[in-house]
């Protein structure tokens, strides 16, 4: 016998209720869809309000601020530059410019150098950054001056790494370019056979290629006297040099003098060239060993130097009247450092983002300012360069040097 279930009249009819609930959803659903995407799309279609731009706030007072080694063992470098630029602000003042320039010690710890200058260069008044630290720091100064729009001079920065750099400003020619015209100027003075000793630093072998590079040009004979980083300076790893009748050391000034010393006693009766980081400190101990015989490359618009006509002249009868003494060319080049930006300082409405370009653009349209540093020449790029020239040290005095331009020959002025 079969039997057959049949449907439950009850459960149909929950059936069908629950299918009307979900048609019901579905109808109210689909309203709403359509009503929210029509409201959307008359959204899109709307012309958006254009924004107001607030114009860029100008400063009133523009600020500068300067990190200098005011204490250590450059502190001589440090409070050379701050004289001149000092000399620089005060003339500025006197034209009728309102702004400030804060000094700052560059010669602490690097963090505690990096705080400071952080906080420099959030004030909303700063408009420029002056530094003379090593070439380290600067690598962590440019980000942090890009980050707030702030223009940066490295004013004697002769770093590769500075002189190859869009975001920094240097007045001076780099290591590189400074060696190779060494190499030129042994070629000018009339040497044949020149011999350069360097260290196995990153300093000393870019002074080696530069100045190889220069002597080459010229048709020099170049001797390489390498000091590997194992070897010590002594009579058998520089027994190769001390016949020469020239001698470039290529490496950093302590170095140096420990080399001049070891040839000096060796009999080295040539002559001995050092590069322009060599201060006045490091001359007197070498000119012991090289009296008369020692030659220093300088920037200097005219080989007279401070006796020549024009900016110099006139800079250095300023210095002599507020300091007593005649300045250095450190002294001379932070003087100049405000010079060369004074046009972009007197703009009645000063903005920070429009000062750093405009005082790029100029520093790259190919000019060539004349100061009391001497002449700088601005490459496309933002790099200097600069005339050196051959000056002979004796009696703590920087003697120019004839060359074989000049009616003098080189080797007779040269002479004690």
């Amino acid at each position: 016998m079969n039997r057959y279930r049949r449907p439950d009249s009850s459960s149909k009819s929950k059936k069908r209720g629950l299918v009307l609930t979900f048609m019901i959803f579905g109808v109210v659903t689909a309203s709403v869809l359509y009503f929210w995407g029509s409201w959307r799309g008359t959204e899109v279609e709307e012309v958006p309000a254009t924004p107001s731009i607030a114009p860029k706030p100008t400063i009133d007072r523009p600020r500068i601020v300067v990190f200098l080694p005011l204490s250590g063992p450059f502190q001589e470098e440090g409070h050379s530059l701050r004289e001149g630029l000092e000399l620089g602000w005060e003339e500025l003042k006197g034209e009728g410019f309102h702004g400030e320039m804060v000094l700052e010690d560059a010669a602490g710890e690097d963090f505690q150098v990096l705080r400071a200058a952080g906080t420099a260069v959030a004030h909303p008044g700063n408009v420029l950054l002056i530094a003379h630290t090593p070439s380290h720091m600067f690598e962590k100064l440019i980000p942090l001056c890009e980050k707030h729009g702030v223009a940066l001079i490295a004013p004697a920065g002769t770093h590769e790494y500075l002189a190859n750099s869009d975001r920094v400003i240097t007045l001076v020619s780099s290591d590189g370019a400074e060696a190779f015209q060494a190499g030129q100027m042994a070629g000018r003075l009339g040497f044949s056979e020149v011999t350069a000793v360097h260290d196995s630093s990153p300093y000393g072998e870019l002074l080696w290629k530069g100045f190889s590079q220069g002597a080459l040009e010229r048709g020099l004979e170049v001797q390489e006297v390498a000091i590997p980083k194992n070897m010590t300076l002594n009579s058998t790893s520089l027994m190769e040099a001390s016949g020469s009748d020239l001698v470039f050391l290529a490496g950093p000034p302590l170095w140096g003098v420990e080399a001049a010393e070891i040839l000096s006693q060796m009999g080295h009766e040539g002559k001995l060239m050092v590069p322009q980081v060599y201060d006045r400190y490091i001359l007197d101990d070498l000119s012991g060993h090289y009296e008369g015989r020692l030659l220093v490359m300088r920037a200097a618009g005219e080989k007279t130097g401070w006796e020549g006509e024009g900016p110099q002249k006139q800079f250095m009868h300023k210095f002599v009247a507020e300091h007593l003494r005649e300045p250095d060319w450190l002294a001379a080049l932070g003087y100049d450092t405000l010079q060369w930006i004074r046009p972009d300082l007197q703009q009645e409405s000063l903005e920070r983002e429009t000062f750093r370009r405009d005082l790029w653009q100029r520093f790259t349209a190919g000019q060539t300012f004349r100061g009391a540093s001497g002449e700088v020449f601005f490459g496309p790029h933002g790099e200097a360069n600069r005339e050196l020239h051959a000056f002979i040290y004796r009696e703590g005095q920087l003697l120019p040097v004839m060359d074989s331009t000049s009616s003098t020959s080189a080797a007779e002025s040269a002479e004690p």
